[in-house]
């Protein structure tokens, strides 16, 4: 699992592929309140046979960008 949430970290956002339905994706980005605490998270969940490879990245960088905006307007400092 370390190995994972490193990945997670690395990359912004989490991808659930067969997890805990059978054939669905999801994909999730956190975002922070002003202290840097998870304050929630945005995500996109579909069927596996609509969302491929580069629909999950191109939603991740999405995800990653709005979540980034709403952390900002709750007043996470940038780093």
């Amino acid at each position: 699992y370390a190995r994972e949430l490193a990945l997670i970290k690395e990359r912004g956002f989490a991808i659930s592929k067969d997890e805990l339905i059978q054939g669905a994706v999801a994909v999730s980005a956190p975002f922070f309140d002003g202290t840097g605490r998870v304050a929630g998270s945005l995500s996109v969940f579909g069927p596996s046979a609509r969302l491929g490879p580069s629909q999950v990245a191109k939603f991740g960088k999405l995800l990653l960008r709005e979540a980034q905006e709403i952390s900002q307007m709750l007043g996470k400092s940038r780093q």
